[in-house]
């Protein structure tokens, strides 16, 4: 059994972005990440649907425009983790997902003001990504295209505890 970080922050900086999906989803976050260490240069690696793009980012320079709010060392099966992997190193510079984003807010009024429950009409599968696709697949949570980082956040605490919270 391993463990794979699974991790959640906003801006430090007044991102519009970062706040529209604050406001929207009705939380404080903004931004799925999966923290992955590397022990022989005791430092850490980020990988994450940002910037236009998945990609991976040095930990130190994601600690200086990210706040992090939680992180969860999530148990996973090693046919799980290996999966994880190859998703890192098969979708690694794919395209970030800006339709699903707009799906996403479709979604959200339908089940905020409608109390009704759809699917995203914008995912784009494997084709592209946002950030919570990442982490949701990293961690075997099939149901991508509708969540939002924080329906993802409040998955992992009903299951787990975190193992840093400034919540």
């Amino acid at each position: 059994m391993k463990t794979i970080i699974l991790g959640f922050s906003t801006r430090k900086d007044s991102n519009l972005f970062s706040w529209l999906i604050r406001f929207i989803t009705k939380s404080k976050v903004s931004h799925v990440y999966i923290r992955i260490p590397i022990p022989a240069y005791n430092t850490n690696m980020i990988f994450q649907a940002s910037g236009l793009r998945v990609n991976y980012e040095f930990y130190d320079l994601f600690l200086q425009k990210e706040n992090i709010i939680e992180e969860y060392e999530i148990p996973v099966s090693d046919e799980q983790y290996a999966k994880s992997e190859l998703f890192r190193i098969t979708e690694a510079g794919k395209d970030y997902s800006m339709k699903e984003i707009f799906g996403l807010v479709y979604v959200l009024f339908m089940r905020q003001v409608l109390k009704k429950q759809v699917a995203n009409p914008l995912s784009q599968g494997s084709q592209a990504y946002i950030c919570v696709d990442v982490g949701a697949c990293q961690v075997g949570y099939e149901e991508s295209g509708n969540l939002t980082p924080e329906d993802l956040r409040r998955w992992c605490k009903s299951r787990y505890t975190p193992t840093y919270s400034i919540l």
